[in-house]
Formats: C-alpha cells, sequence, structure tokens
C-alpha cells in the first residue's frame, strides 16, 4: 500500500489560521481512515482544493486521465482523496463549514457530488448541524436529500480535539464502509 500526500512545509502552529489547521487536520484524518479502509490501494490526497478549482487539482495530481470530464469541474472541496486500487480510482470528498451545517451546506456539497460522481462524501462542522437540518433529517426522516446516486454523503460533527469526526453524530450513521472498488 503507498500512500502519497502532498505537504507543504508547515509553519508553527501556533502561526497557522484556524480554518488552515482545520483543513490540514482533515486530511491527515481523512489519508489514515482511507490506509486503513483499503490497504492495498494508493491513497493521494490532493493539494489546495480548498484553494482553487478541482480541475487543476486533478490535472496537476495527473489524475486527469482517469476523470476525463474533469477538465470542466469548477468546484472547491476542501479534502479530496482519491483511492486508485486495480487500475480503477475514485474520490472522496470532504466539506468543512465554520457554522452549523445547514440545507444550504448540503445542497452545495450535493452539487459538486453530482458533477463528480465521487464514492464518498462528508459534510463536517465543529458545531455539527443547524436544528433545522437536524429536525428534517431526524423528525421527518428526509434521508433521502443526502443522496447523490453513488452513495449517501454523511453530515455530523468534527471533533476537534480528537481531530476526526464523531461518529456518534453522523447521519445517516456508519462511515463510508460502502467505498468499493
Amino acid at each position: 500500500m503507498q500512500l502519497l500526500v502532498a505537504r507543504q512545509a508547515q509553519a508553527p502552529e501556533v502561526l497557522l489560521p484556524k480554518a488552515t489547521r482545520l483543513v490540514r487536520d482533515c486530511r491527515e484524518w481523512l489519508a489514515d481512515f482511507l490506509r486503513h479502509k483499503h490497504p492495498r490501494a494508493t491513497i493521494t490526497i490532493l493539494r489546495k482544493t480548498d484553494r482553487r478549482q478541482l480541475r487543476y487539482a486533478m490535472n496537476d495530481a495527473g489524475l486527469a486521465s482517469s476523470f476525463l470530464e474533469s477538465s470542466a469541474w469548477e468546484v472547491r472541496v476542501d479534502v479530496v482523496a482519491a483511492v486508485q486500487q486495480r487500475r480503477q480510482t475514485t474520490l472522496v470528498f470532504v466539506e468543512l463549514k465554520a457554522k452549523p451545517i445547514s440545507l444550504v451546506d448540503v445542497g452545495q456539497l450535493l452539487g459538486y457530488c453530482r458533477v463528480c460522481r465521487p464514492r464518498g462524501a462528508y459534510l463536517l462542522s465543529s458545531k455539527g448541524l443547524s436544528s433545522n437540518l437536524h429536525r428534517l433529517l431526524t423528525t421527518y426522516g428526509r434521508i433521502d436529500v443526502l443522496d447523490f446516486g453513488n452513495d449517501v454523503m454523511r453530515v455530523g460533527r468534527w471533533d476537534v480535539a480528537r481531530a476526526s469526526p464523531d461518529w456518534s453524530s453522523m447521519i445517516p450513521p456508519g462511515d463510508l464502509a460502502t467505498i468499493a472498488l
């Protein structure tokens, strides 16, 4: 198993803005998570996808040939991983929010997922879900709004202290165990 993570020289922790630390921590968590889920796969965490269009990151990572339509992807996703195994490459998205996750945030990531067709997607916030989104998903059972065709995005709380998702908050419950290669 090979792990490819394009890392930048890191400034001392105190100099990094909170959002930068959050994205960095999420990249590290996603790489570890996918490495444990797919020990024989090559995991690549794409660089700077939170600051530039995914089409450029795909090209720079040498993945454009695996996703021919990626030249048209005008989206910015906070963290993107490519899982390569047995001549097949799939993507996993993680979008991070500084405020409670709302239906607008779900719509944003849902749109990205419809365009790019990842095998999995997480929408996470250290503040959890807004009360309205929580009510829609739990009280009214509208999990269908998280469906993007290939899978169902997971929404939940990012645990800042543990630098990983709070699995007990995840809707629908569970991780992306359904990522099949």
